[in-house]
């Protein structure tokens, strides 16, 4: 199922919001390290946007170690 890129920013801003980020600060070509998201957040940013659109099938690995920023984060749920 596709899903909007709206439906799925919203998504992550939520987590994002729990762990301090305005939504001023989060914008597409943003770099995910460059907003001080590590390994272990990225993962756990995934975990939860597939828990919450409760994803049958996870995001292939190698897939999401390509991702660099946060459209491309997007982009993997659409």
């Amino acid at each position: 199922m596709k899903r909007e890129k709206e439906q799925v920013r919203e998504v992550m801003m939520k987590k994002l919001r729990e762990w301090g980020f305005s939504d001023e600060e989060i914008k597409d070509e943003e770099r995910l390290s460059a907003l001080g998201l590590d390994s272990l957040d990225r993962v756990e940013l995934l975990m939860y946007c597939e828990n919450t659109f409760n994803l049958e099938e996870v995001i292939p690995d190698d897939k999401f170690e390509k991702v660099r920023t946060v459209g491309e984060f997007i982009d993997l749920f659409c």
